[in-house]
């Protein structure tokens, strides 16, 4: 079977480890630029508060700036900084047992990744979190948040069909909705934003890795 992961807060802990950090240096950027938001302190506290409430850290920029009738001009240096490189310093957890199980899943499948992300951050995240790239046969890293031509591609180079893959992600409407659009079984790894917004529609949900082994046992083909 081909599985397809996402990569953030399906394998590794995005929301805990790296979403506040970067969004604080989103704010940096675009203050250091010159927008005015009073003080840093209760700017960076209505900025995580807009994030409790956003589908993305994108998103949570643009309503930021919206909010406090900023320029539209300040958004592409947030959106700079909150996708710049993370420092030396910056830890990022993976999810609990993601290595183990990946590791586990690879005996038998076949594993890919299409993670949406800036290529040399995604990549650095998976650095930091220990997990091997060299274990996935395919890895695409895309700024689009339909990852369906991606899924195409992934099983046309990997010569899988809808019915013997799998995609796993956290966000219904970008990583599995186009899945179930191309008949692909969907999971959901309710974990970050998939807590704060739960949508329904994905084939089966799972709240720990480990609990995939079992899954792909059962329907593998």
């Amino acid at each position: 079977m081909l599985l397809i992961f996402d990569l953030d807060d399906t394998l590794v802990d995005t929301s805990g480890s790296t979403v506040p950090i970067k969004l604080k240096e989103a704010l940096e950027v675009m203050i250091n630029a010159g927008l005015r938001a009073g003080s840093f302190g209760e700017a960076l506290n209505l900025l995580y508060g807009v994030d409790e409430s956003s589908p993305n850290g994108e998103e949570t920029i643009r309503r930021f700036l919206q909010k406090i009738n900023a320029d539209s001009s300040f958004f592409a240096l947030g959106i700079k900084g909150y996708t710049s490189a993370m420092s030396e310093e910056t830890e990022i957890k993976p999810l609990e047992g993601a290595v183990e199980v990946l590791y586990e899943l690879k005996q038998k499948n076949v594993l890919a990744l299409v993670s949406k992300g800036k290529e040399d951050l995604q990549y650095q995240k998976m650095m930091k979190a220990g997990i091997d790239k060299d274990i996935f046969a395919k890895i695409i890293i895309t700024q689009d948040y339909n990852k369906r031509d991606k899924y195409q591609i992934v099983m046309e180079e990997l010569h899988f069909t809808p019915k013997n893959t799998m995609v796993i992600g956290d966000k219904f409407y970008s990583d599995l909705l186009p899945a179930k659009e191309l008949g692909i079984t969907t999971v959901q790894m309710l974990w970050g934003r998939a807590l704060k917004f739960p949508e329904e529609g994905a084939d089966y949900k799972i709240t720990q890795l480990a609990e995939l082994k079992k899954l792909v046992q059962e329907l593998r083909p």
